[in-house]
């Protein structure tokens, strides 16, 4: 595995805008037969324990989290995947349609960008948007 720096910058547009959510980590990188794989632990607030993994190839990305939150959204153009965000006191049904997914590569630089809409149940939560920046270190 591959020592590597994440900077994840996460916002919500329309109805329910938040500040962006901006994330320095560090993790490991993997490429199994052709697709990549990036794992790290979250250090936000309330999510201390939950380990996430990012799977992607060109066209398609999966978010899977496990630990004290359980979550799994996958992310193609035009796909509407139906998912669950659980935690130790409820669980959540969400449905993210993707509106754009943009992967690129650059020597050891990876960027994964995401825009999404997001809902539970019939409410239209708001447009997701999240840039993941990937640079793969030194040991």
């Amino acid at each position: 595995m591959r020592k590597i720096k994440l900077h994840i910058l996460s916002q919500t547009q329309g109805e329910n805008v938040s500040p962006p959510m901006e994330q320095r980590l560090t993790g490991e990188m993997a490429v199994k037969e052709g697709v990549r794989y990036a794992f790290y632990k979250e250090t936000a607030e309330g999510m201390e324990g939950v380990r996430t993994t990012l799977k992607w190839k060109d066209g398609w990305l999966v978010i899977s989290r496990s630990g004290a939150v359980e979550s799994r959204q996958e992310f193609r153009p035009g796909y509407r995947c139906s998912s669950v965000y659980k935690t130790p006191y409820l669980t959540i049904p969400l449905v993210s349609t993707t509106r754009r997914l943009a992967v690129t590569e650059q020597g050891k630089k990876h960027r994964l960008e995401v825009e999404y809409d997001l809902a539970h149940g019939d409410d239209h939560y708001g447009r997701m948007e999240i840039i993941i920046e990937i640079e793969e270190v030194e040991a």
